[in-house]
């Protein structure tokens, strides 16, 4: 059954876990893709995948969200070229530690920049794109890290639970 109605779509955090399974079920909706992550190897692997398997057009930019160069207007851009047009942003992106007893600043660091500075900014990006084109869509969305109490890998709950915000602001712009 086809359902979608967006058919040039980003996945920031393609290569592994639910971005990865997800970008295979957009590819089986005949879906474009351009694949994003930090790991060339296994985004150029899935993408010949999806292209060979499904049949669809499948790209992938290498982006590394703790970069201290990242810029999201410039990804934006990036991601324009390589697709044209862009119909929807995907984030299921974000990394953990298991080192992250919210005490090693370092550790603190990645996780906020990546999972919500360098996210919050990516979406801001996109919206401020689709609201000039009238059109879009962005999705964002957490694992049950954000809920689940642990001893370790504090800084991932906090940031988790930002996600939800971030996408409801971006959509009351639209």
């Amino acid at each position: 059954m086809k359902y979608n109605i967006c058919k040039n779509i980003v996945v920031l955090g393609a290569s592994s876990g639910v971005g990865r399974a997800l970008s295979i079920e957009l590819a089986k909706q005949e879906c474009s893709l351009l694949l994003v992550a930090r790991d060339e190897r296994d985004l150029k692997s899935l993408s010949d995948h999806i292209s060979i398997a499904y049949n669809t057009q499948c790209g992938f930019l290498v982006c590394d969200l703790y970069q201290s160069q990242f810029d999201a207007e410039t990804f934006l851009q990036s991601c324009l070229n390589c697709m044209g047009k862009i119909d929807a942003l995907i984030v299921p992106a974000g990394i953990i530690d298991d080192n992250d007893d919210g005490l090693n600043l370092k550790i603190s660091h990645r996780i906020i920049t990546v999972n919500f500075t360098s996210i919050a900014l990516t979406v801001s990006a996109f919206c401020d794109h689709f609201k000039k084109q009238d059109s879009g869509h962005v999705v964002v969305f957490s694992s049950i890290a954000a809920s689940v109490p642990r001893k370790k890998m504090l800084r991932i709950r906090h940031q988790k639970r930002l996600s939800p915000p971030i996408a409801e602001d971006c959509n009351m712009l639209l």
